[in-house]
């Protein structure tokens, strides 16, 4: 089951939270207390916290804050500087409430259908990141912002926003879902070209459910998920170059895939603890592997490089 981080929605009554979360845009009565709203992901689930923002519910909102991952500034397009004043107030009566501190936030701009013709969201988000001493590494997104309307904007719109909003991974659970194809590749080569008592048959078996196994373990939170699977890597390739019955061609084709896969988990480890840091990217991927040295095998390997993988 995927780890789940807590994200909270701060925004002024009245600023558009509740619709961009629920679609409502006729009729639509403000928070009481908090709704909660659940974002599951591959990687990781998103409990957010949609808080009142009428002043008496001060107290309340500043219960809801604790142990806070990320956090969803609210900005009302028909009035930009009362909902950064807003903001900034809460993000300081949440400091304290917030042990460790918030990692990351995002900037929701709503009501883009009210703001008329004089509003830019970019000088809005800038001037936000001033007052509020952010800064552009802190944001979820690489823009920092979307522009929203509950009015014009389809379900589906605001679905993939908000997902845009909080998913810190998506990156990684396109990689993971690159690495489960070349694991059901294997799998398939496993069972059409190997014999069940050959003894390629069962470590091939073993570097799948190894892999997926700690897979499992990596979207659960635990960071120490791929220690030594770089070892069990570099035992399958030393029995594959091992076993004289596997053709030429056959050797190569499982580089080509064990390279996707783990060159694949080299980014996701990449991704979500060193930022894409290349640097610091864990060593799966050999090129100097005598199984590596082969025309093609790099031409695989290009759709995960950008994603923050590293051939060491």
């Amino acid at each position: 089951m995927p780890k789940e981080i807590k994200v909270v929605a701060i925004g002024a009554a009245d600023s558009g939270k509740t619709s961009f979360f629920k679609k409502k845009c006729q009729d639509d009565n403000s928070t009481i207390g908090a709704e909660i709203t659940l974002l599951k992901t591959m990687t990781r689930d998103y409990r957010i916290w949609d808080t009142a923002g009428r002043k008496d519910y001060e107290a309340l909102r500043q219960n809801c804050y604790a142990e806070t991952s990320i956090a969803l500034l609210f900005i009302d397009c028909s009035k930009p500087d009362e909902s950064i004043e807003f903001c900034r107030k809460e993000l300081i009566r949440m400091r304290p409430e917030v042990k460790q501190g918030i990692t990351k936030y995002n900037v929701v701009f709503t009501k883009a259908d009210l703001s008329g013709d004089g509003f830019y969201p970019y000088p809005t988000f800038v001037s936000l990141k001033t007052k509020l001493r952010l800064r552009d590494d802190q944001f979820v997104s690489e823009e920092g912002y979307v522009l929203t309307s509950a009015k014009n904007d389809s379900a589906e719109e605001l679905a993939s926003k908000l997902n845009d909003s909080v998913h810190l991974y998506q990156k990684a659970d396109s990689i993971l879902e690159k690495v489960e194809v070349s694991l059901k590749e294997l799998e398939t080569y496993r069972d059409m070209k190997i014999e069940a008592d050959h003894p390629q048959h069962s470590k091939l078996n073993h570097f799948i459910v190894g892999t997926r196994k700690r897979i499992d373990s990596f979207k659960a939170g635990k960071e120490n998920a791929f220690v030594g699977y770089e070892e069990e890597n570099h035992e399958l390739r030393e029995a594959l170059k091992a076993t004289e019955s596997t053709s030429a061609l056959s050797r190569l084709w499982l580089s080509i895939i064990l390279n996707i896969v783990t060159l694949g988990l080299s980014a996701v480890v990449t991704l979500i603890h060193t930022r894409n840091d290349e640097k610091t990217c864990l060593p799966f991927y050999r090129p100097s592997d005598p199984l590596a040295q082969a025309e093609g095998v790099e031409v695989q390997m290009t759709g995960l490089k950008g994603y923050g993988g590293a051939a060491v």
